[in-house]
């Protein structure tokens, strides 16, 4: 299990928050894209001060719609 900050995972009642740094360890992809996806509105995120943190909600829906052929 990739080692995560508190401030990477923000819990807000049912609904979790993901920082782009948690996500990158959690895919295993470099934040560059994490934060291109993001800038092309392929990914949906919400600026908390200076960083991005995507919801569950929006992370389970990029996930469905990105998932390689074949894993569902």
């Amino acid at each position: 299990m990739p080692k995560i900050k508190n401030t990477d995972i923000i819990e807000i009642d049912e609904m979790k928050l993901y920082s782009v740094k948690a996500l990158c360890d959690i895919l295993k992809v470099h934040p560059l894209t994490i934060r291109t996806h993001i800038k092309k509105g392929r990914l949906k995120a919400r600026q908390i001060g200076r960083r991005y943190y995507i919801t569950d909600e929006h992370l389970k829906e990029w996930l469905s719609q990105h998932a390689p052929k074949g894993v569902k």
